[in-house]
């Protein structure tokens, strides 16, 4: 992480503004804002991934999802908006196809590399649904003005409290292999259960609340999550419902209520 940055601050005079990935369910929790302040640049945030989402309007972000193809032509037009002071400094210099570097910057497994796909309108990066698939800065050409540079994810330096990793983790951007599964999975099911109790009802046919405990072995019956020597099987449990919750199969979510 500390190479990746390191390149990054050394090229940041190659870039005319920033691009801010964040995940529409934790806007806060998702920006890596000690790494903005590094960047003396014109910067628009972007949350994605607004479908899965319960959408707090009271900011300014540009809310978008990559499934819906009209938010694309939103997205160019707010990246021209950003830029109109450069474009309009550099045809009043005479050039009159301005080209401009904007970089793309967000936490691992944001979403960045499929924002890149969605404004291509092609899929031409890699993209996996864990984090580090990004090894490198990449470029692409959006159009004869504007060019994208994709970058690794970069994590905080530090995650100050455990709630914030459980988040991290439930939105995707901490590595499945490194979380500790069962705190993760027991923080996920209070929230819900807490904020969207009917919906964690529904989906999971119960209708009263039940422990962490209870409700696990109310997943494994249902889902038949049974060992060999008939033991309940947690592992897969929490293996899908660590699933539901990062790809929000549950319902819209707000991580920050």
């Amino acid at each position: 992480m500390a190479k990746a940055i390191s390149d990054l601050k050394s090229k940041k005079n190659n870039f005319d503004m920033l691009i801010e990935i964040v995940d529409a369910r934790a806007i806060n929790i998702s920006s890596n804002k000690e790494l903005l302040k590094d960047f003396n640049l014109p910067v628009l945030t972007i949350a994605v991934k607004s479908d899965i989402a319960e959408v707090n309007q009271k900011n300014d972000l540009l809310y978008i999802s990559t499934k819906n193809k009209s938010h694309r032509q939103i997205v160019l037009n707010k990246i021209r908006e950003v830029l109109k002071p450069k474009i309009d400094s550099k045809k009043k210099k005479g050039l009159v196809n301005p080209q401009f570097n904007i970089l793309v910057l967000g936490l691992p497994n944001i979403g960045k590399s499929s924002f890149i796909n969605f404004l291509l309108n092609k899929n031409n990066l890699i993209v996996q649904n864990y984090p580090g698939v990004t090894r490198k800065q990449t470029l692409v050409k959006i159009d004869n003005m504007l060019f994208l540079n994709d970058s690794p994810g970069i994590l905080f330096k530090k995650i100050d409290d455990l709630q914030t990793g459980y988040i991290l983790g439930l939105i995707g951007c901490i590595k499945k292999d490194v979380l500790p599964m069962r705190e993760v999975i027991k923080f996920g099911y209070e929230f819900y259960l807490n904020n969207y109790q009917q919906p964690l009802y529904k989906k999971f046919n119960f209708n009263s609340q039940l422990s962490f405990d209870d409700f696990i072995n109310h997943i494994c019956q249902q889902y038949k999550f049974i060992k060999q020597d008939n033991q309940i099987d947690t592992t897969r449990a929490f293996d899908y419902l660590y699933g539901l919750f990062t790809n929000g199969n549950i319902c819209k979510v707000n991580y920050e209520k």
